[in-house]
């Protein structure tokens, strides 16, 4: 995997590539991790940069250095990578949500591709801001399947996330897909997160599927690297 093509910090991305890594199963709690030199070559990265990474990891506690034997995914790690993920956002009722856009559109390419096989020529297009206190703590844009979305009204997605919109509509949901990378701030974004163009941030983006594995909705949203601690609403 080659990290050096993004301008942000080689150790950021390193260190949300391990995190994802847990939280998505790869590196269950317990699993000894490939040692420095096996990292480095994985990434094409220095020893320097690896141990960097590793720190973060460490500082977050996800890891566990064990003199003589190697470094260990903490074996409470998943429990507390969700918590995290899940505290600040979780409660809808304390936090405020602006809906920017909200309407029926023909989807991006991007997006279509994103359906494919389904042929979806319509979407509903949700772009909001999640704040508490006065503070954004993300911009989101949500795609939603069109046939569901003309189901959906600006009320319904001003008080609570697509996944639980979805979930009032009876609408089963098999799975989610997730994914957290490093991203840089857009002219877009930038006006949202008061940050300036080209600052590293974190995108999280979802990906939810029926019984039948049929994409219902994509989210795409993006955070400011606030320290080494993820604000982000697993559900969307």
């Amino acid at each position: 995997m080659n990290l050096k093509n993004v301008p942000i910090p080689q150790y950021y991305q390193l260190f949300h590539s391990f995190k994802s890594k847990i939280v998505q199963g790869e590196w269950p709690p317990g699993t000894q991790l490939p040692t420095v030199d096996q990292l480095c070559e994985e990434y094409g990265l220095s020893r320097a940069t690896v141990i960097r990474g590793l720190d973060l990891l460490e500082q977050e506690g996800l890891l566990i250095r064990k003199r003589g034997k190697g470094n260990f995914v903490h074996t409470g790690a998943i429990k507390n990578v969700i918590l995290r993920l899940k505290e600040i956002v979780w409660d809808w009722g304390e936090n405020d949500i602006d809906v920017l856009h909200f309407e029926i559109t023909k989807p991006s390419r991007k997006i279509y591709n994103s359906f494919l096989p389904q042929s979806v020529e319509k979407v509903l297009w949700v772009q909001r801001l999640i704040k508490k206190k006065g503070n954004v703590l993300y911009f989101s844009n949500a795609y939603i399947n069109g046939e569901i979305g003309n189901k959906i009204s600006i009320e319904d997605i001003k008080s609570q996330s697509v996944f639980k919109t979805i979930k009032n509509l009876e609408i089963k949901v098999k799975h989610v897909d997730r994914v957290i990378k490093p991203y840089i701030c857009t002219q877009e974004t930038s006006l949202h997160l008061g940050m300036s163009v080209g600052t590293p941030i974190l995108r999280y983006e979802m990906k939810a599927y029926d019984l039948n594995d049929n994409l219902i909705y994509v989210v795409e949203m993006d955070s400011k690297i606030d320290g080494i601690i993820i604000r982000v609403n697993i559900d969307g």
